[in-house]
């Protein structure tokens, strides 16, 4: 538990919360700050990047920093772009940087139809750990002249449970879980006029990656860390074959890559089924350790 605290102490999240008057970034900037309040109080250092700091070049500076760990941020966007202060574009499909960024790293975007394009490709090209966002428009109902008043209180609310429960040190699709589960209690429970874009956007919620990692993992051996656990001694050997091995191979990022990509396709499959995960222990991770630490011995 000690060791848990001092990672958590040593993390940052960027939280990123534009607000110049737009309807719904003043209503997003508004419930944001409630992922600033539960990161402090679970140890984390907070980057609060609201109004004019939700600029592309101060929310890049602030995730390159070596500490950064999650991203949750409100911004407009379409299928392919993220967006923050007055429409500027933040992380897109394509962008070399957003790539970089997005390595290792999670995120949570409050942003219509960005889960379409830009973040599966964060999640899959770019490696990041996890990235939840919705596929369709994020719709709901406020009254501009009462700010904030309690219609929009059950689509905030909603949408936090992911980053109430990463905070905390649930697993993305613990996570994921949760707020599905917060969607449908509010759409049982809000007034009336909000169940049916309540129940819009549990549909489109959307998450890419890892489910079964939580914001310690980062560039993780995914069918070891899978079958192991994470924080096993035995990881050690698979991450050196991964970063002092393959990666130092001409065409080891390659290679990474693919492995990646290919076990993402079945990891959650061994994460939650104990029986497999036993079969994969027993015939694969388990005889693949033993070679590796035979040769790390004879390389000291």
């Amino acid at each position: 538990m000690a060791q848990r605290e001092e990672e958590e102490v040593m993390a940052r999240v960027v939280v990123q919360r534009p607000d110049w008057g737009d309807f719904a970034c003043k209503w997003g900037s508004y419930w944001l700050q409630e992922v600033i309040n539960e990161a402090r109080t679970h140890g984390y250092d907070v980057s609060d990047l609201h109004a004019n700091n939700a600029r592309r070049e101060k929310v890049l500076r602030e995730c390159k920093k070596s500490d950064f760990v999650y991203f949750s941020g409100v911004g407009h966007g379409n299928a392919t772009t993220f967006t923050g202060q007055r429409g500027e574009p933040i992380f897109w499909l394509g962008d070399q940087e957003t790539k970089q960024i997005s390595r290792g790293k999670h995120f949570n975007f409050l942003s219509c139809k960005f889960g379409r394009l830009g973040a599966k490709w964060m999640a899959r090209r770019g490696r990041a750990v996890g990235v939840h966002a919705y596929t369709a428009d994020f719709i709901f109902i406020a009254d501009e002249d009462d700010f904030p008043n309690g219609y929009a209180r059950p689509f905030f609310d909603s949408h936090l449970t992911v980053d109430r429960e990463l905070l905390k040190g649930s697993t993305h699709g613990e996570a994921h879980r949760a707020c599905i589960r917060r969607y449908l209690y509010w759409s049982m429970r809000a007034p009336s006029i909000c169940r049916r874009y309540l129940i819009w956007n549990m549909i489109h919620k959307a998450f890419y990656g890892r489910r079964w990692a939580d914001l310690r993992t980062t560039r993780a051996c995914i069918v070891a860390t899978a079958t192991l656990g994470y924080g096993n001694e035995k990881l050690e050997a698979f991450h050196w074959l991964r970063d002092c091995v393959i990666d130092r191979r001409p065409l080891g990022k390659y290679i990474i890559d693919f492995y990646y990509y290919m076990s993402n396709l079945f990891v959650d499959a061994i994460f939650y089924n104990e029986r497999l995960r036993r079969f994969v222990y027993k015939t694969i991770v388990n005889p693949a350790w033993v070679i590796l630490e035979k040769i790390r011995r004879k390389d000291k």
